[in-house]
């Protein structure tokens, strides 16, 4: 590389520091988008995918030590016609859980459904929860659009594993959420009170939802 092709590659990290790509990514720096793999070097690119999507499934949000591990992320070719390309470009993959990898398999909707708003939704391209999935207090997500619903199935995003995880996580949110009132009082924190606080905020870090991300109950 040369040296204004590095001054460019800094100039593009640093103009997009702090920004967030739709999906919790983030910015993808120049020299990634530029470089490319093959069919045998594309498993080279889930260092790169790790930082980008900040140790998280694309598709589900689990986090890295909730899915078994570094090895239980995959790096999935989101469109599966990808996979025979010589030359496959990073924007070519997403960081998935082997969950989510394993059932979304090869799947790809066909272009009879695409012309109905049933597609996969590309986390590096588009924002997916809150416009097209929420989540119940259940932990259950529910499909507000077609590709949100197509999305939960060919993804299996309601596995009960990852219901439960999400359950955890809006309830240890909300507990926070009424300790902040009981900690206003308190001249400083119990030891005790204060791990207790700090594993909640773990669990409630496992999906980053807001309130706003929530379908409440009528």
């Amino acid at each position: 590389m040369s040296p204004s092709q590095k001054r460019l590659v800094a100039k593009d990290c640093e103009g997009r520091m702090g920004e967030r790509w739709p999906g919790r990514i983030r910015p993808v720096p120049l020299f990634l988008r530029l470089k490319t793999y093959t069919v045998n070097t594309f498993w080279k690119a889930k260092s790169h995918l790790l930082k980008c999507y900040q140790d998280r499934c694309g598709y589900s949000m689990i986090r890295v030590d909730e899915c078994g591990g570094i090895k239980a992320l995959e790096v999935d070719h989101f469109d599966p016609a990808t996979k025979k390309l010589k030359r496959q470009p990073y924007r070519c993959f997403v960081l998935a859980s082997r969950h989510c990898n394993g059932s979304k398999g090869n799947t790809w909707p066909s272009d009879d459904e695409r012309k109905v708003g049933i597609y996969l939704i590309n986390p590096r391209e588009e924002h997916d929860y809150g416009r097209h999935l929420q989540v119940r207090e259940s932990g259950e997500l529910f499909g507000l659009t077609p590709a949100g619903k197509y999305q939960i199935r060919v993804c299996d995003l309601n596995a009960e594993h990852l219901c439960r995880l999400r359950r955890c996580a809006i309830e240890a949110r909300q507990t926070l959420n009424s300790s902040a009132i009981v900690r206003e009082g308190m001249d400083g924190e119990v030891p005790v009170l204060a791990e207790a606080l700090r594993q909640l905020e773990m669990v409630a870090r496992v999906f980053p939802y807001s309130e706003s991300d929530l379908v409440h109950p009528d």
